[in-house]
């Protein structure tokens, strides 16, 4: 994996670490689809269309999340006893 600076976060984008932070916080934090996000921009007076946004999110996953993961799995499963809780949680008003 490349290492990146703290201000450029993908080659040739625009994309800060904080912009791209928001828009993820944004979208699985408060919930916010990114076609509201891109509207919430565009009030801004900045064309930042969904798709952008989107791989914003997908090249972060590939990039970072995902070797991470990857990480945590292998220590995970090199380990002789693990522990989880399997506790049912309800997510929707059902039975």
């Amino acid at each position: 994996m490349k290492a990146q600076t703290p201000t450029s976060l993908m080659n040739h984008s625009l994309a800060s670490p904080s912009s791209v932070a928001n828009v993820m916080y944004q979208k699985y934090v408060n919930s916010v689809p990114l076609y509201r996000q891109e509207k919430d921009w565009e009030n801004l007076g900045l064309s930042l269309k969904r798709a952008t946004m989107a791989h914003w999110i997908i090249r972060c996953a590939e990039d970072y999340f995902i070797p991470i993961i990857k990480h945590l799995k292998k220590e995970l499963a090199g380990r002789e006893v693990l522990h989880c809780d399997e506790t049912p949680v309800q997510v929707f008003k059902e039975e």
